[in-house]
């Protein structure tokens, strides 16, 4: 069973969408995924109209006789997709996880229990950097972080990449893949600048050229389903199946060969303060029909 955690320390950057999405996916392309909330405040499991029992939720994964109950979406088509909805004892968890760190560790041995059903796990992280987000980390095969294309979120990937490498280092080895994925993606002067910044930096690391933003994910969720199903046409579906085929495919495949050299280049501060800034200076002073290029459709 391969386990992904999908990781960013920003709220707002697409996290919870990005954990359904490529979960759904990769479920309907024929993989026994299990889809963990393991967010206190539970939008992964309410997304996909997932309710459960106090104790019988994500938290039950820390608990050596936990008895975890997972749902299943309505839809027919995602009988592959199994979802451990966060419960009210998560947020208890946490406070036991900050208190007591060794206690991180029995993330790693409730998801070991799974092991026999499942092929695939998403992990959606809370956004803080604290006890669930670290205990995520230690069980994770593999890094999914999401990047809204904007400015803050640009530069508060300089934590969130901290706290992987760090996670590697406490696990002596890398994950395989750690993937960046930008989300929000449209045709804005700043948010074409964003992008193309992430691509140069990171050009290695990038899972896909990113997720378009989209009104369609809210449509989804006041569903109770993915948006690969109630809009799998959608260039927002499209992109999240393209991505979830690109970190199937890496799942078990060796990091880059320049990723060590992609993450020992200077700090992202350093290049989002003045290589960001720099972008968008250019492009403000670029020829009026070169600015129309990058203009919204009305």
């Amino acid at each position: 069973m391969g386990v992904v955690a999908v990781v960013n320390r920003k709220g707002g950057v697409g996290k919870t969408t990005t954990a359904v999405s490529v979960a759904a996916a990769l479920a309907l392309t024929g993989h026994r995924t299990l889809l963990v909330d393991l967010d206190p405040q539970g939008s992964a499991g309410r997304s996909l109209a997932i309710d459960v029992a106090e104790g019988r939720g994500s938290s039950a994964l820390f608990a050596a006789k936990g008895k975890p109950a997972v749902g299943y979406p309505t839809h027919d088509a995602l009988f592959r997709l199994g979802v451990l909805a966060a419960d009210l004892e998560l947020a208890g968890v946490e406070a036991e996880l900050l208190a007591d760190t060794r206690r991180r560790g029995r993330l790693v041995d409730g998801l070991g229990r799974q092991r026999d059903h499942w092929e695939i796990t998403v992990l959606d992280v809370p956004p803080a950097l604290g006890g669930l987000s670290d205990a995520a980390l230690r069980a994770a095969d593999a890094v999914l972080v999401p990047v809204a294309a904007d400015f803050l979120a640009l530069d508060a990937l300089r934590s969130t990449l901290a706290a992987v490498r760090a996670g590697e280092k406490a696990r002596g080895r890398s994950y395989t893949p750690l993937a960046i994925l930008p989300t929000f993606v449209d045709r804005r002067p700043a948010t074409v600048a964003t992008v193309e910044l992430l691509e140069e930096q990171f050009g290695d690391l990038l899972l896909t050229h990113g997720i378009p933003r989209s009104a369609r994910f809210d449509a989804a969720a006041f569903a109770g389903l993915p948006i690969a199903i109630t809009a799998p046409s959608s260039p927002a579906a499209l992109a999240y199946a393209q991505a979830a085929g690109a970190l199937h495919a890496a799942l078990r495949g060796a990091p880059p060969k320049k990723r060590a050299e992609v993450l020992k280049r200077p700090a992202v501060k350093k290049f989002v303060r003045a290589d960001m800034r720099e972008a968008l200076r250019d492009l403000r002073r670029a020829p009026a029909a070169l600015r129309d290029r990058y203009r919204p459709e009305s």
